[in-house]
């Protein structure tokens, strides 16, 4: 009797498979999500996935953040520093007269922000560089209401500078600059590698909470209220008020 017999049709029933097994493949990775199905994924690929996902509800934002924005140099404003600020801070003791003629604030922790341990500089700032600071605070937590990271606060590593500080940490750091906007009492650091919430954040959620603090330095920039220095080296954004 001619015909396919059982043998053949084996064999012709693998042939069908090891033929048409690509192309099954390739459209339930790049075909319409529906085709997709999680039994393709290998035990890799789905623990990836999960991890995807835990991220994903941190609700930190999507977005695409350029750092080559946060770009400014010290010859961008130097000159304004200087002459916005308090000249240049020679000693330590005349901080106390220039708090009393108001032209120095003490900085103070917030709701905002954390006030760090200086050992190189001195927590104090002029007075629109404090606002500049809380207005920033502010912006910040208004990004992430109603996330659970909404309690987050960044920190303050650096503010006013004298010359004898800046020699100390040029001891330290060999990259410090002496002509510092940090002398003016203009500028001051807020880290990116590290924020203070009520619950303790997970790297996923401290690189979210820097993108979201660069993001707001980035407006502030943009509408010309400082100038601001993504720095690699120290781990911090360098703001300087305008």
């Amino acid at each position: 009797m001619n015909g396919i017999n059982l043998t053949d049709f084996y064999w012709l029933k693998k042939y069908f498979v090891i033929s048409f097994f690509p192309i099954v493949i390739f459209l339930s990775y790049f075909g319409s999500g529906e085709i997709l199905n999680a039994n393709v994924f290998t035990d890799f690929q789905l623990a990836h996935y999960t991890d995807e996902t835990v991220e994903e509800e941190v609700e930190c934002k999507d977005s695409v953040l350029h750092y080559s924005i946060l770009n400014d140099r010290i010859h961008d404003y130097i000159r304004d520093s200087y002459k916005n600020g308090i000249g240049i801070l020679t000693k330590t003791h005349t901080i106390n007269s220039l708090i009393k003629n108001a032209k120095l604030v003490e900085l103070k922790s917030n709701s905002f922000y954390i006030v760090d341990t200086m050992f190189y500089s001195y927590p104090f700032l002029i007075p629109s560089a404090v606002k500049l600071l809380d207005e920033i605070g502010l912006a910040f937590q208004k990004k992430m209401v109603n996330t659970k990271m909404q309690d987050a606060r960044f920190i303050i590593t650096s503010a006013l500078r004298t010359n004898q500080s800046v020699k100390r940490l040029r001891k330290r750091n060999a990259n410090a600059t002496k002509f510092s906007a940090h002398l003016h009492g203009t500028a001051f650091d807020i880290a990116y590698d590290e924020f203070l919430s009520n619950d303790q954040p997970t790297f996923a959620e401290i690189n979210c909470l820097k993108d979201i603090l660069a993001e707001t330095l980035i407006e502030f920039k943009l509408n010309e209220k400082c100038w601001v220095t993504y720095e690699v080296n120290q781990a911090c954004f360098h703001i300087v008020v305008k």
